[in-house]
């Protein structure tokens, strides 16, 4: 079911938005442009497909009321490096003030957008709370250190700079803070910050993925990260396929006898033999 926000509403929103600004970053502006982008879209998830719909329903409602002018795009399937590339690009090419990117398995609650917004003065990077999807579920926040480290190529020794990553795990409950980097599972970036540095943006020979290849980026030339763990995104996990060894999990007092062998397995943790379809190896 859609959400839509009242005219009332929004108004009060954006008054506590204002409150929290040290300054208006909308005085003098008639519009703020807003890029809202999925960077791969293809086989999308229908949990994760209507919750998008819902959000771009209610950022159309919040247009009516409010300076923001919102304009959607996806660049298809395609390697995430170059999909972000090309909506940062046109973002720039087009006019656009800020790029709201979620991707295509987060699951992003209601008002998330002015939610974020609220920190527009504070930093030019501006992140919910989001987590991996796969085990340990660690968030996806990192602490950046640089080391330097000597390899070897044609009998000759160099000295390389690398970006060690620590994910931050004691972060700040319900409050904001300043993390190094970032994911960009849904994360709010100014295009003063693209302007300000030269492409590519995305793209990297290091150890770095893309988004905190970016973040590091963005440091060099003074810009922040902010982190309000307040705001909460979900993140479509990897879907299990279930088999016989679930059902002996959970029949085990029952099939004891019969299924002996695959539960002396289970209380190994072993994994079963990878079959095909009709059973042959």
């Amino acid at each position: 079911m859609t959400n839509f926000y009242s005219e009332t509403e929004v108004k009060q929103i954006m008054q506590a938005v204002d409150k929290e600004r040290d300054t208006d970053p909308f005085d003098g502006l008639d519009t703020i442009k807003v890029f809202v982008a999925t960077p791969s879209g293809g086989q999308v998830d229908v949990i994760a497909y209507d919750n998008h719909r819902d959000i771009i329903f209610e950022l159309g409602n919040i247009q009516r009321h409010s300076k923001f002018r919102f304009f959607t795009g996806t660049t298809g399937r395609m390697m995430v490096t170059y999909a972000r590339e090309t909506i940062a690009e046109e973002a720039v090419k087009l006019g656009m003030d800020w790029i709201l990117f979620f991707d295509d398995d987060q699951i992003l609650p209601r008002k998330l957008f002015l939610a974020l917004a609220r920190h527009m003065n504070k930093a030019d990077i501006i992140c919910p709370l989001v987590f991996q999807r796969v085990y340990p579920y660690k968030p996806v926040l990192y602490k950046l250190q640089y080391q330097e480290k000597e390899i070897e190529k044609d009998g000759i020794k160099h000295k390389v700079a690398y970006a060690q990553t620590d994910q931050i795990t004691d972060y700040p409950v319900n409050e904001v803070f300043y993390p190094d980097a970032t994911g960009f599972g849904c994360v709010l970036v100014s295009t003063k910050l693209l302007k300000a540095m030269k492409q590519p943006w995305f793209f990297s020979n290091t150890n770095l993925g893309e988004d905190i290849w970016f973040c590091r980026r963005a440091q060099e030339h003074g810009f922040k990260v902010l982190c309000d763990t307040r705001i909460k995104v979900g993140h479509l996990s990897i879907p299990r396929s279930i088999g016989e060894l679930d059902f002996i999990e959970h029949n085990k007092k029952d099939l004891a006898e019969l299924h002996k062998d695959e539960i002396e397995k289970l209380k190994k943790n072993i994994e079963p033999p990878k079959v095909g379809v009709f059973g042959e190896d």
